[in-house]
């Protein structure tokens, strides 16, 4: 049975910090919400994680949860199993998360202020004070997806899951076979390349062999902290 609210709270990378997500008005308003929308738990990505970040927000007193290293190979399953148990999800604006929570079935909106994206030391952003848009067509989706999604706009319409299956490249009419044929194309046009093949398998076996052992040493951290 599903319930609640699973809230991605807005995530930090190496080198870039947002400002404005972890504010207590945010916290608060989130407390205000309807009933229906409770209990309420913020979902941290690993950096934060890693970070020890998701500490400081243990005094707003809402459950915090994790899908995990996004590297890892259930990292999908973990995702949507986690996602599936909440009936539904949010965050402060877009986020990857979104168009696969609408495409699982789970109403999403934004709610609360905008963060601002502050780049530290990051090589491919400029430093300082980073603007909201990369380029214009992301202007275009953005604006659009924030009146789409923006709270009370909860429901789950046919708008949303169009705009969302433009997004994926749902509705571009591609087949497995043209998916494979395009794969296959650019796999021989990058022979020059091939060398890298055994490496990549190799570095996968390792993964695989390893994968287990890590996951069980992040959650003892997580536990002792």
């Amino acid at each position: 049975m599903t319930s609640g609210t699973l809230v991605f709270f807005t995530h930090s990378v190496p080198g870039v910090k947002w400002e404005g997500c972890d504010a207590d008005e945010y916290f608060d308003q989130l407390r205000a919400l309807p009933s229906q929308f409770h209990p309420i738990v913020l979902c941290l990505h690993m950096h934060d994680i890693k970070t020890g970040f998701h500490k400081s927000l243990r005094r707003h007193g809402f459950p915090i949860v994790t899908a995990g290293n996004t590297s890892a190979h259930d990292f999908v399953d973990r995702f949507y199993r986690l996602v599936s148990k909440f009936s539904y999800a949010s965050s402060q604006d877009w986020g990857s998360q979104t168009a696969y929570c609408v495409e699982l079935g789970v109403p999403y909106f934004f709610y609360g202020p905008l963060p601002r994206l502050l780049n530290l030391s990051h090589k491919e952003m400029p430093l300082g004070l980073v603007d909201e848009y990369q380029d214009e067509d992301q202007r275009r989706y953005l604006d659009a997806a924030r009146k789409l999604f923006i709270y009370p706009n909860v429901e789950l319409t046919d708008e949303k899951r169009s705009f969302v299956a433009g997004i994926l490249g749902l509705d571009s009419g591609m087949g497995p076979a043209d998916v494979r044929k395009i794969i296959w194309r650019e796999f021989f046009r990058n022979w020059r390349k091939w060398y890298l093949v055994p490496q990549a398998l190799m570095m996968c076996g390792v993964r695989a062999v390893f994968a287990g052992k890590l996951e069980k040493i992040q959650k003892w951290r997580m536990r002792s902290s």
